[in-house]
């Protein structure tokens, strides 16, 4: 195979956030925005083409542009050193909490792993390479975007490895804040470093403190809230999902402390505009808003973005 395209959504997290470097249960739902990547065979070396600039290298080597710094990353799991040129595009925003760093190293692995005929766990290996780059993050985002299903919630259980497929009968929408971020430099891996800090207390029988007491009682409240929101969902009601999101983002923002001004104010504004539920998605710290509307409503707000819920990543070839 000489030439390959692939593309890979991005999501939203409906609840269970924060929970899935813990070990625990998440919730995630693919979205009908993509990251889309194109690769070709060449003599050697490597070129990428993104809409940030184009990097050249004549062989895989590590790079300060996080944009290429992803794909260098995903060929040092594949075990790829060139021979290759990369071209990425699509219509997933960057930086809002819709996954789109998740989306962009599941694309690049599955798009390489195609060219080059690799057999390969894809989910695990999109996300060490996504960890290579500096970010401690969980297997939430490249599990939603390779393993989704139309009309279908994820029920990630990341300690047990196993997934499940939960129908979703609501409509969502998106608020975005003006701000974007990335999770290297907000404070997401100091949050991971808290919650490794306030297990090994535990397993020590060391007081907490204050703070760890906050972040452990988000966990596992929050794990809860996926339980209870599955059987809302297996049940149709989205009213009571609702209530859970609501509960999710007050924990977000006082327990966990990732929440933002402009995002509480994006969850009032949904609330007030008849949104059955809303949560920031993602690691927090800026970004989005996702919003639970009933089937066939939409979102009253001209900045709203309608979304549907889309399939794992795809082969355009």
């Amino acid at each position: 195979m000489q030439r390959v395209r692939v593309r890979a959504p991005g999501r939203v997290n409906l609840l269970g956030e924060h929970t899935d470097y813990a070990g625990g249960l998440c919730l995630p739902l693919a979205i009908n925005r993509y990251v889309e990547v194109t690769a070709e065979k060449r003599e050697h070396g490597v070129r990428i083409e993104t809409s940030l600039g184009v990097h050249e290298a004549t062989r895989v080597e590590p790079c300060q542009a996080r944009w290429a710094a992803y794909v260098m990353a995903c060929c040092e799991m594949l075990g790829i050193e060139g021979g290759f040129a990369l071209r990425a595009a699509g219509d997933l925003p960057m930086g809002k909490g819709l996954g789109s760093s998740g989306a962009y190293t599941v694309a690049i692995t599955s798009a390489l792993a195609e060219l080059f005929e690799l057999e390969v766990d894809r989910v695990r290996t999109a996300w060490q390479a996504e960890r290579r780059t500096g970010v401690d993050c969980g297997i939430l985002d490249q599990s939603a975007s390779l393993l989704a299903r139309v009309g279908h919630a994820l029920l990630l259980d990341v300690t047990r490895g196993t997934h499940e497929h939960v129908p979703f009968a609501g409509r969502i929408a998106v608020l975005s804040t003006p701000s974007s971020r990335e999770l290297v430099s907000s404070g997401y891996n100091q949050r991971v470093r808290e919650w490794r800090e306030a297990e090994r207390r535990r397993r020590e029988g060391i007081e907490l403190g204050e703070t760890l007491r906050r972040r452990v009682e988000h966990i596992e409240r929050e794990n809860q809230r996926v339980r209870e929101g599955v059987g809302c969902l297996r049940d149709g009601d989205l009213e009571g999902f609702g209530s859970l999101m609501d509960a999710s983002h007050r924990s977000l923002r006082d327990l966990y402390e990732v929440s933002t001004p402009e995002l509480d104010a994006c969850v009032e504004r949904a609330r007030e505009a008849g949104a059955l539920g809303a949560k920031l998605t993602g690691a927090g710290f800026g970004g989005a808003v996702v919003c639970l509307l009933a089937p066939g409503a939409s979102l009253p707000l001209e900045d709203a973005l309608m979304l549907l819920p889309a399939a794992g990543v795809s082969s355009c070839s």
